[in-house]
């Protein structure tokens, strides 16, 4: 399974890059903006189309989460929505914000 991480910052064409990463068989699109503030986020996640955000993972400000009907990412823990660690190089692991629980499933380093 794929899990797509967002860029911190937003690039050019950025939903319709989203989108196709979701039509070829992404399961989790983790929105992480780090700095976006509550409007921000709001915006971006109305400028994604509804496969995305069928698939988004909020990492903040997860009382948007109603309001788009997405799902959040409680303490950091993205990978239950459907994310195999297993899939991920153990380089990419030690930088990403995982709890120990998600650290003690991951593959050895």
């Amino acid at each position: 399974r794929l899990c797509v991480l967002t860029p911190p910052s937003s690039v050019p064409r950025e939903a319709s890059l989203l989108a196709s990463l979701v039509a070829a068989g992404a399961t989790a699109v983790h929105v992480r903006k780090p700095g976006a503030t509550r409007r921000e986020t709001a915006a971006y996640l109305s400028s994604l189309p509804p496969p995305v955000l069928a698939a988004a993972v909020l990492h903040a400000h997860h009382d948007l989460a109603p309001e788009f009907g997405v799902q959040v990412g409680v303490g950091g823990e993205w990978w239950p929505f459907g994310c195999s660690l297993a899939a991920l190089s153990p380089s990419l692991l030690q930088g990403l914000h995982l709890t120990e629980a998600a650290r003690a499933a991951a593959p050895p380093t």
